[in-house]
């Protein structure tokens, strides 16, 4: 009897492990934020006088006419439309607003030695060492895991943090690895 079961319990756990749960949005759910220097295109349906291609500015608005200044940075396409045609209502009848991303200009850290793939990666939202080295493609065959340095440029000047890997990843370790912020230069000797 129990060879029975297992045949039926196997497909029923599988499709329970892939199904995301009801507070996990599914990943068709996930929209892009726009941030500083994206670069939109605003389309104004019957008003092409109005419709632009424009950069977010490093503040995080956008200028357009009759509306003025608009905080774009930190809400999706769709919200800053939405955002955009309750603004031109009292001007433009029956406003209608799509914003479209064009180009992504995400500010950037920069993961250098001995990682699967060194280079620039866009950062969003909060990120810390460990998972910068892993956007990264992770260590790679001769990384020095003990002697990881993050340097950080401040008003005051670099600041050098040597940080140990093995440490980091350690269950018996309270230490949490450092955030990163972007400009940050992580470097994997």
């Amino acid at each position: 009897m129990a060879r029975r079961l297992v045949p039926f319990w196997v497909p029923v756990l599988f499709a329970c492990a892939t199904t995301p749960g009801p507070e996990e949005p599914a990943l068709d759910d996930v929209e892009y934020v726009l941030g500083a220097e994206d670069v939109i295109e605003v389309s104004v349906y019957q008003a092409p006088e109005l419709s632009r291609t424009i950069p977010i500015r490093p503040d995080g608005r956008i200028s357009l006419p009759l509306v003025g200044e608009v905080m774009a940075s930190g809400l999706t396409a769709r919200e800053l439309g939405a955002k955009l045609e309750r603004r031109l209502g009292a001007y433009v009848q029956d406003a209608r607003v799509t914003v479209i991303v064009t180009e992504v200009h995400a500010p950037r850290i920069y993961v250098l030695g001995e990682v699967v793939r060194p280079g620039a990666y866009p950062v969003r939202g909060r990120m810390d060492l460990l998972q910068a080295i892993a956007l990264a493609g992770g260590l790679g065959d001769f990384a020095n895991p003990r002697r990881i340095v993050l340097i950080r440029r401040t008003k005051d000047g670099e600041i050098r943090r040597v940080l140990n890997y093995s440490r980091l990843v350690s269950a018996s370790s309270s230490a949490s690895p450092p955030v990163v912020l972007p400009g940050d230069t992580i470097y994997v000797p």
